[in-house]
């Protein structure tokens, strides 16, 4: 798994096909699965949550999700 270094989700090389940070499970696709999972690190105060990288978890890393969720890959 590579490491983006941005501080948001990674983005895993699997030969042919990428998985963007709006794919926060790492499954191969962006569906509800993504925001439930999204939202149960960011309610566990999980650093995977922090969109941003900047240590803190807000609205930021909320809004941040939500804008990688809805451009899909």
């Amino acid at each position: 798994m590579a490491d983006t270094g941005s501080g948001t989700a990674p983005i895993v090389d699997m030969g042919a096909h990428e998985l963007c940070s709006g794919d926060f499970n790492l499954d191969g696709h962006i569906d509800e699965k993504d925001m439930d999972a999204f939202l149960d690190a960011f309610s566990n105060d999980d650093p995977a949550a922090d969109m941003n990288g900047d240590g803190v978890l807000n609205f930021t890393d909320i809004s941040l999700f939500l804008a990688a969720y809805n451009n899909g890959c």
